[in-house]
């Protein structure tokens, strides 16, 4: 088993000091230096900007143009905390939405509808 196998999982920054870490042991130096903030790239510093870049927008939502979709439900499978996600989204001028649950045929019909799937809508220059 590795080292890196056993250590918690961390953001890209935290790996980084984490291969700084190993690499200064390994040369023998004592004491490490913190990265200078024009070594951290703007994703590093905001990591939920970084967690919604990283995700494929939803498409033929209706969203205004300028923004994009992303779906909630990729943002938990993809670790992020909702609530955070929101406050974040709402701070960049986007704003969260919902799909509406349809039914396939008219009428009575017993089955119900598809649940409502909820996503953010983000302003594009907010994850440039």
């Amino acid at each position: 088993m590795t080292a890196l196998s056993t250590a918690p999982v961390v953001g890209r920054l935290g790996m980084r000091m984490l291969y700084r870490d190993t690499a200064a042991k390994c040369l023998g130096r004592g004491t490490l230096r913190p990265l200078s903030s024009r070594a951290v790239s703007e994703n590093a510093k905001d990591p939920i900007k970084a967690l919604l870049a990283d995700i494929p927008p939803a498409l033929f939502l209706g969203n205004p143009s300028g923004t994009v979709a992303i779906m909630q439900d990729k943002v938990v499978d993809a670790g992020g905390d909702p609530e955070e996600v929101l406050a974040w989204v709402r701070e960049r001028g986007g704003f969260p939405d919902k799909t509406f649950g349809v039914r396939t045929r008219q009428g009575f019909d017993m089955r119900p509808k598809a649940p409502s799937k909820h996503y953010y809508v983000v302003p594009e220059d907010a994850l440039k």
